[in-house]
């Protein structure tokens, strides 16, 4: 099984030797960068299983590229973690509202820092493990006409087994069936 890639966008260089050694250690495949543009540009080119970034770096921040990740359909539910020394209130929320997955102030213990990263990939495979089906039947329209409540109701009625994607603005919602039930959910 190929280990899981994590992005890691800071613009401290001895921070990101830390992390990449640390992170290898445990497993897991890195790429730096040491400024949010760079971050952009690397998770465009090969999506990451996971992000890990500072919120003040060079030329876009933390909190912009948390934005961009979550604004882009093919990137938006790529797990995204804020490792920063801003620990105040106001900056964790801003964060967490962002679209972030978790959010770690600095100074940080290694073993924690791997033990969130670890919680966070295993829900998001628990998402991206569910089966497809054997018939792929899509069902596509517009939520105008049809109400949420309306159209769980509909795909439970008929015993439907798959997932359903609903993109509002900047936000991505999953939800995947089984057989007419709700088995998993993510915003």
């Amino acid at each position: 099984m190929k280990p899981q890639q994590i992005l890691i966008a800071d613009d401290d260089a001895k921070l990101l030797a830390l992390l990449t050694s640390s992170l290898k250690k445990a497993g897991y495949e890195t790429t730096e960068a040491l400024d949010g543009e760079a971050a952009l540009e690397q998770v465009k080119q090969e999506k990451p299983d996971l992000i890990l970034a500072d919120i003040t770096m060079p030329k876009i921040d933390g909190y912009e590229l948390c934005k961009l990740i979550r604004e882009n359909p093919d990137t938006a539910d790529i797990p995204f973690i804020f490792l920063t020394a801003k620990g105040e209130l106001n900056d964790r929320v801003k964060g967490l509202n962002l679209g972030a997955d978790d959010y770690i102030s600095k100074p940080f213990h290694i073993s924690e820092v791997t033990a969130r990263i670890k919680s966070i990939l295993q829900r998001s495979s628990m998402v991206t493990d569910v089966p497809e089906p054997e018939v792929e039947t899509d069902l596509k329209g517009n939520l105008q006409q049809m109400s949420l409540a309306e159209i769980l109701q509909t795909l439970g009625m008929a015993k439907k087994s798959g997932g359903l994607k609903i993109v509002k603005q900047s936000q991505v919602g999953k939800i995947y069936f089984d057989s007419g039930d709700v088995v998993q959910a993510s915003l």
